[in-house]
């Protein structure tokens, strides 16, 4: 779709999230992040 739309030359959104999200040290205390990792 991206590249179609280049092509059209139509804008095309900067970003393009990937639905994941990476968990590192600097991340991993945010109570949105830890709730994939801990469970009850």
């Amino acid at each position: 779709m991206t590249a179609y739309a280049v092509l059209m030359k139509q804008s095309v959104p900067i970003s393009i999230g990937t639905g994941f999200t990476v968990m590192d040290k600097s991340n991993i205390s945010d109570p949105e992040i830890s709730k994939y990792v801990y469970s009850d």
